[in-house]
């Protein structure tokens, strides 16, 4: 039996065989550097992804021995679907349906699906706030007790325009009608 990462094995006993396997499988590479020994003389049958990276291909069977191990296995980390598939072929395996396969299998994990996020709001469209003039649109708040500082100064009150943005803040030591009027 071949290792799980090796789509096709073949058995090369000469030059002619390798050209054989050229013609039938066009997108792969034969050459001595790429191709591994399993065994004798059974080598790996690589896919040439990029001019940098070389990928063994993975069977169906294989596919979801993959998948658990780069999300579920030692090292797992319950990966989104395109990052799972990256890190898939960044650790030399492919095969072509590669996303799919890996977007099916986040869907069937309990532990993702029981602990992802989900919005609890239905999506809207945000509105904008438009005001033609500064301090048209304002707000105020009280914050606190805080810890007192040496002037016993334990709140804080601001006020905001959401035209322009300005922030005033005054620390207050209680909260009283006549000290927010005085603040305004």
């Amino acid at each position: 039996m071949a290792p799980w990462k090796a789509e096709k094995v073949f058995t090369i006993k000469d030059q002619r065989d390798k050209h054989a396997i050229r013609r039938a499988e066009p997108n792969y590479l034969t050459t001595p550097t790429t191709l591994k020994t399993v065994c004798g003389e059974e080598l790996f049958l690589y896919l040439a992804i990029a001019e940098s990276e070389i990928s063994a291909v993975l069977v169906q069977e294989q596919n979801d021995y993959a998948l658990h191990e780069v999300y579920e296995g030692i090292y797992g980390q319950h990966l989104e679907v395109k990052v799972l598939a990256h890190k898939i072929l960044r650790q030399g395996y492919y095969w072509p349906t590669m996303k799919q396969d890996a977007l099916e299998y986040s869907k069937q994990c309990d532990a993702c699906q029981q602990f992802s996020f989900v919005p609890k709001l239905a999506p809207t469209t945000l509105t904008t706030l438009s005001s033609p003039i500064p301090f048209a649109m304002s707000g105020m708040d009280i914050l606190g007790p805080f810890p007192p500082t040496s002037a016993q100064r334990k709140f804080v009150i601001v006020a905001f325009d959401y035209v322009t943005k300005w922030v005033e803040a005054e620390a207050l030591s209680s909260i009283t009608e006549k000290k927010c009027k005085d603040f305004l």
